[in-house]
């Protein structure tokens, strides 16, 4: 395995997982056909098994974007 492909799959996440970091996620299913392709999550959610292919989903973050309550202006 090349190593950009090697880390790649190295950086994906599977269900049950805590979310590192919030953000937008790749939603790599397993030969499943869920229209499903991103979804957002923030950090210290559970990542969810797909409906369809279960635990063979993996997720992988696009972009990091902060959820309003990780700002301090934001919160109590």
């Amino acid at each position: 395995m090349n190593p950009a492909r090697k880390l790649a799959v190295q950086q994906q996440r599977k269900p049950g997982e805590v979310v590192p970091e919030s953000g937008i996620y790749h939603v790599l299913h397993s030969r499943c056909t869920s229209d499903v392709k991103e979804a957002t999550f923030v950090a210290g959610q559970q990542l969810p098994p797909c409906r369809v292919c279960g635990p063979r989903v993996r997720f992988q973050l696009k972009q990091a974007i902060p959820h309003i309550l990780e700002d301090r202006d934001f919160t109590n």
